[in-house]
């Protein structure tokens, strides 16, 4: 698809509804610091409608009434000289900036194609600049004094942060990406790959037959795909060093002491690190060695989610030891495809921020039945190789 135009029709900014907070001011946490400066999933989502004009109008409106129950996220992320840690700040008059705009652009072919060009969506993604209540189930809470944080990691990070790259003092807020430098989208290629449940049961039955003698194994869903997954990019990309790593975030929620509530505003997930040595993923074993190293990684939740975490920012600056690093972002439990604002369920949901930071999309599937989607942006004969391994899996 080349020479693709988007044409601006409109350029917005939509406040909360009146009767909001007039000023808010959240902390950033320890779990919020650790993950400040890595890149955000951005995700694109195709819905298929016959009138705009009413659609737009109503989306506008209900994005109001959503923002009046979370004014955080209309607000700026800052970090003033006089303060150790950044601030998520909400002031009246605050605002959302929305974006209507038209592209010729086939919307067919971008729904319903299993390959597509990288740059085929960079287009479609905007450069930005009677009183309602919600369910108690979905009601924010705020309050950041639950986390608690006696040994002060949240400032160790925020030190950490400042004095990256070198130069004291750093209170950058831009992205850091984790790479010489962002990957250039021209000679890549988007595809998408759907597990279904009998292929992930497929996979399950492979690593019990394997690894008979070891039934601590975790054969989750997230497991086996990615799992397979890893084994796959391994051999389709032709690593040949001596190890590699898989990383993938946990929800922390449940898991700290005390628990906090589900509705908890703001991050709340830990990085766990999966290593395998190449020669084990590219053997007739490669699953199995695969599923035991992020059976591992999972394991290492037992002795406390911050166990180790005063090396964590320090540790995910410094991938120097891994001939490649392979990162999951989204999560098959967030049901991207439930996603309704009123016109019916998307047709199409992709991870636009992997063209640059190489990660591997994960969502559910979008024809359900407890299927997953994993989403990947390769150079073209590195697609095909892995397109090849998921073929003979499939057939």
């Amino acid at each position: 698809m080349e020479n693709l135009s988007v044409k601006k029709d409109e350029v917005c900014r939509v406040a909360p509804k009146p009767g909001s907070p007039e000023n808010q001011s959240l902390p950033l946490t320890l779990f919020d610091l650790f993950w400040l400066r890595f890149p955000p999933v951005e995700r694109l989502y195709f819905y298929q409608t016959s009138s705009t004009d009413s659609v737009l109008s109503q989306l506008k409106t209900s994005l109001s009434l959503a923002l009046q129950h979370f004014p955080p996220l209309a607000g700026n992320l800052i970090w003033s000289q006089d303060s150790l840690k950044p601030l998520l700040s909400y002031v009246q008059g605050d605002a959302v900036s929305v974006t209507v705009a038209e592209s010729d652009a086939d919307f067919d072919h971008l729904i319903n194609s299993v390959f597509l060009a990288a740059k085929d969506f960079s287009h479609l993604v905007p450069q930005h600049e009677e009183e309602q209540t919600l369910p108690s189930t979905l009601v924010p809470f705020y309050d950041r004094r639950v986390v608690k944080d006696p040994t002060g990691l949240g400032e160790l990070y925020s030190k950490e942060h400042q004095n990256h790259d070198g130069r004291a003092e750093n209170r950058s807020l831009s992205i850091a990406f984790f790479r010489k430098a962002p990957r250039a989208t021209e000679d890549l290629i988007r595809g998408t790959f759907e597990f279904t449940r009998a292929l992930i049961e497929r996979l399950r039955e492979d690593v019990t037959t394997k690894a008979v003698s070891d039934s601590s194994l975790h054969l989750s869903t997230f497991s086996l795909v990615s799992a397979y997954t890893w084994v796959s990019m391994v051999k389709a990309e032709e690593i040949k060093g001596g190890k590699t790593c898989f990383i993938f975030s946990v929800d922390s929620r449940s898991r700290l002491d005390p628990p906090i509530p589900a509705t908890y505003f703001g991050n709340c997930i830990v990085g766990r690190v999966a290593v395998a040595e190449t020669k084990g993923l590219l053997s007739e074993d490669g699953l199995v060695v695969a599923v035991s190293a992020i059976t591992e990684a999972q394991r290492s939740l037992e002795k406390g989610v911050l166990d180790g975490a005063e090396d964590w920012v320090s540790n995910f600056l410094d991938f120097s030891l891994y001939d490649r690093i392979y990162a999951i972002a989204g999560s098959h439990r967030f049901e991207v495809y439930d996603t309704d604002f009123g016109w019916g369920r998307p047709k199409r949901v992709e991870v636009i921020s992997i063209d640059k930071t190489s990660a591997i999309s994960l969502s559910d599937s979008k024809n359900g039945g407890g299927g997953v989607e994993v989403g990947l942006v390769l150079k073209k004969h590195y697609m095909e190789a892995f397109d090849a391994l998921f073929s003979s899996l499939v057939h």
